[in-house]
């Protein structure tokens, strides 16, 4: 049959330490911290408020009962500490993982220190535990928002040599990313294409500089505002259909727009939208905007100028072609062998069809609409 601790024997040994000044004043230079001291059989003599909270000890009398006891799951390795300490060493830890049989995982850092009776013998162990299970809950969350942020800054970096490839434009003018974490902020800031977050209701949640600065507008007053009513009445239909279209599914979608800022300023973009998900789980849409009016206008104007060509008969192209080159109308007459009052007569009706006055204007437009003059001569 068992027998129970002898508890006067601890009691006996706990009164041994009380009376030490040494012990005594080692517990309150480390108050409020978790405390237990023990005897050599590593029975406890006395343990602090602490401990016992910390231990979920509950209510137990646990003087003169024995540590391994009470935690029967304690790893061989402390055991081996409690016998080095009770030898004469001081071992401390800055974070030691303890898993109970129960389930719960904890951390601790503690330091075990030998106390000695009044004769100068070890009487036992002093444990300082601490638990410091939140703190590594803590990092594990920081750890865990890192990795977030690494990923996020892997696939901005993804994105944007896809746009790249997409407009030569931007491959010269964009700045090579680099892997750096710091750079995130200004990579999204400045880089020379609008980036735009929209809600599922419409409205804008996150814009870069350069998105405030094409629609005209400062960041502060654009936040929460309605993204269609930036795009042109014209193409808002357009631009419902790919909102509901890009909200609906994970692919990526692109249209081009007409858009006009609050000062009515008219301007195109070509568009690139893809359905992402905030921390909180809830969809939104990111989008890019890049400026493609100079585009837009080259292409009208070369429509233009392409109308006037198909006006002109075969003869006029080249008298106009010889006279954007800079000819007079005598070089014309000797090159096409023709009069040169001929050439004065489809001069003017060359004016006349275009609407243009002069053959410096004509040049202009054929300029800004990219047409050369191997294109004039094979309309």
């Amino acid at each position: 049959m068992n027998k129970k601790p002898n508890s006067l024997s601890a009691h006996a040994v706990a009164q041994s330490w009380r009376e030490s000044k040494d012990i005594s004043s080692l517990f309150i230079d480390h108050a409020p911290a978790s405390i237990a001291l023990f005897d050599r059989e590593m029975s406890y003599l006395a343990a602090s408020r602490r401990w016992i909270e910390d231990f979920s000890i509950g209510n137990t009398d646990i003087i003169g009962v024995s540590h391994y006891k009470i935690f029967p799951d304690i790893p061989e390795e402390w055991k081996d500490v409690h016998r080095r300490v009770l030898t004469g060493e001081s071992i401390r830890s800055d974070g030691d993982r303890f898993v109970r049989t129960d389930g719960p995982i904890h951390w601790l850092k503690w330091e075990v220190v030998p106390w000695h009776t009044n004769k100068g013998d070890i009487g036992g162990i002093v444990i300082f535990s601490e638990d410091i299970t939140k703190d590594k809950k803590t990092e594990k969350i920081f750890r865990d928002l890192n990795t977030s942020l690494e990923e996020n800054l892997h696939e901005l970096r993804t994105h944007q040599i896809e746009l790249e490839m997409q407009n030569e434009a931007l491959l010269k003018s964009q700045v090579t990313l680099e892997a750096s974490r710091d750079r995130y902020f200004n990579l999204y800031e400045f880089a020379s294409f609008s980036l735009i977050t929209i809600t599922q209701s419409g409205q804008i949640a996150k814009i870069n500089l350069t998105g405030s600065a094409l629609l005209g507008e400062d960041r502060r007053k654009l936040l929460d505002h309605r993204f269609d009513m930036f795009v042109a009445p014209e193409y808002r239909s357009q631009w419902q259909q790919f909102f509901l279209k890009t909200i609906r599914d994970t692919e990526k979608h692109s249209c081009e727009l007409m858009m006009q800022t609050m000062g009515n300023a008219v301007f195109y973009v070509h568009l690139v939208g893809r359905l992402i998900n905030t921390e909180e789980g809830v969809p939104e849409l990111q989008i890019t905007l890049v400026d493609i009016t100079e585009q837009k206008l080259r292409e009208a104007a070369k429509g233009q100028f392409e109308k006037c060509l198909l006006l002109l008969t075969p003869r006029e192209r080249d008298v106009l072609v010889l006279a954007l080159t800079g000819l007079q109308n005598k070089e014309i007459a000797f090159r096409l062998n023709i009069h040169i009052r001929t050439v004065e007569n489809h001069r003017a009706r060359i004016h006349n069809k275009t609407g243009v006055a002069s053959m410096i204007e004509l040049a202009q437009l054929a300029f800004s609409a990219g047409v050369s003059l191997a294109d004039i001569k094979l309309q």
